[in-house]
């Protein structure tokens, strides 16, 4: 712990529990950002003078944060705020439009079902109840609350298949405008970067009339990033699986869609479990490595919940922006919504309860 005065400016603000905390960045120092807990509610860009002990922490926590370029905490210190305030337009403009979107989330969907959405559309689990986030760890469904490859790709072709009539490159033109803005709206976390880059990169070779060779291009969403930060090829636990994963779909989907060419295709069944299993292929010795625990179950319920979740992003996505402007098509279109994840639910907390389905072991 050491004794710090320095002068900070707010790059994010984060709401857990209805505790607020924040990521700042110091004035004098560019490349040093904190992490401030704070009784006080403050705003993006908003600046002030910390005085307060500063504290680095210790073992996978300090890891964690050095990847994501914070080097302290303050926790509660005497804040004082400036007469200066210090922002990005664009990035003003996207955490206004967030914030605003979760508060029609929670003002559409009762809890928990709001938190789910949150994390579905804009990867914010903070407010899922620990109960519900331990069952579906134990089903091996955590997955599909952190964006990833597969949010990046279900949202090209929905663009793809929505502007069908206009031509292939302005199709990709506005898909590659909404990657952007997706990314800077959920926040730059790695497996978010590394889904966009590929998603980017595939949309210029479909462009040019190249073939995409997805290795490559894996190759160099993990070149790209590391570059940009080091540390994530180190300590970026999240970066590794994501990058362990999509390396298993790349190196054993099409081996395995012919191995199960038994199981119907319908409802992307097929395909559900091809992309399960293949990218488990790689990522369970890094699990059992890491955490010391795996999902038996996961290629089963996987295969049951899959092929909802597409559906359910752009029906509770719809549902909110109707929000906006018809209550009555939003509470309409709200049911429907929350009969699936009524579903998932009841499907995640059943398989949950049994204990053969997770296994948990000394290192």
């Amino acid at each position: 712990m050491e004794e710090r005065n320095f002068n900070f400016c707010i790059t994010e603000v984060y709401n857990l529990n209805n505790e607020f905390y924040y990521e700042a960045r110091s004035l004098k120092y560019n490349n040093i950002k904190v992490l401030i807990f704070s009784f006080g509610e403050f705003l993006y860009g908003d600046c002030f003078n910390i005085n307060g002990e500063i504290q680095i922490p210790s073992n996978a926590y300090q890891k964690y944060l050095l990847v994501q370029g914070v080097y302290g905490v303050f926790y509660y210190p005497e804040i004082k705020l400036l007469d200066l305030k210090k922002s990005n337009f664009f990035l003003e403009f996207v955490l206004f439009l967030k914030n605003n979107f979760r508060l029609h989330i929670r003002k559409t969907f009762d809890y928990p079902y709001s938190s789910f959405i949150e994390g579905l559309i804009l990867g914010i689990r903070t407010e899922i109840p620990e109960d519900l986030m331990e069952s579906f760890n134990k089903v091996g469904l955590t997955h599909i609350l952190a964006i990833s490859g597969y949010n990046i790709s279900i949202i090209i072709l929905f663009i793809f298949a929505s502007f069908y009539f206009l031509s292939k490159g302005l199709r990709i033109f506005f898909s590659v405008i909404v990657i952007v803005f997706f990314v800077a709206l959920i926040g730059f976390s790695a497996s978010v970067v590394r889904a966009a880059i590929m998603g980017s990169i595939s949309l210029l070779a479909l462009f040019f009339g190249r073939n995409y060779i997805v290795f490559f291009s894996l190759l160099i969403s993990v070149f790209l990033m590391t570059l940009f930060n080091p540390l994530s090829l180190i300590y970026d636990v999240a970066f590794h699986l994501s990058v362990l994963a999509t390396l298993g779909i790349i190196l054993f989907s099409d081996r395995l869609k012919t191995f199960f060419s038994f199981i119907p295709s319908k409802f992307m069944m097929r395909e559900s479990l091809v992309m399960t299993l293949s990218a488990q292929i790689l990522v369970l010795p890094y699990v059992i490595y890491r955490f010391s625990a795996f999902s038996v179950i996961a290629p089963l319920v996987n295969l049951f919940v899959l092929p909802f979740i597409p559906f359910l992003m752009f029906l509770s996505f719809f549902t909110v922006l109707f929000s906006y402007f018809s209550q009555f098509l939003s509470v309409f279109l709200s049911f429907f919504s929350f009969l699936i994840m009524k579903f998932i639910f009841s499907l995640v907390k059943f398989f949950s309860s049994f204990d053969f389905v997770y296994f948990q072991f000394d290192k």
